[in-house]
């Protein structure tokens, strides 16, 4: 075993509990496969999770989301000509993280954003 569950082999319960969580959100919703990958790299790339990008980059691209975009995520910029459902994931999660990322205001997504993420959930 490799990635970031390593530390949890020591504690077979936490383990469970985390794969338990990750199958879930993984598998058990209504987003399609290419935006869940999406999201997975978006989210991946801004905490610096190396064995995400490595694990999802190239499922992401398995999915079909364009080489360009996979590329544009990994080098920290915008992607370009995503469909609506993807620029409606991409933003949603970069969202998200701008409350992080700069501390100073407080998360407020648009509405359009929410309802249409909310949609495929």
């Amino acid at each position: 075993m490799r990635g970031p569950f390593v530390p949890a082999l020591h504690s077979p319960g936490v383990l469970r509990a985390i794969e338990a969580t990750g199958a879930y959100v993984r598998f058990q919703n209504s987003l399609p496969d290419d935006l869940k990958e999406l999201a997975t790299i978006v989210m991946g790339r801004f905490w610096g999770a190396q064995y995400e990008w490595y694990a999802h980059a190239r499922l992401a691209l398995q999915c079909g989301i364009d080489a360009a975009t996979v590329e544009a995520i990994r080098q920290g910029e915008a992607p370009k000509n995503l469909t609506p459902g993807q620029a409606a994931i991409y933003n949603f999660c970069i969202e998200l993280t701008e409350p992080i990322a700069s501390v100073t205001r407080p998360l407020r997504p648009s509405p359009r954003v929410l309802a249409r993420a909310a949609s495929w959930i």
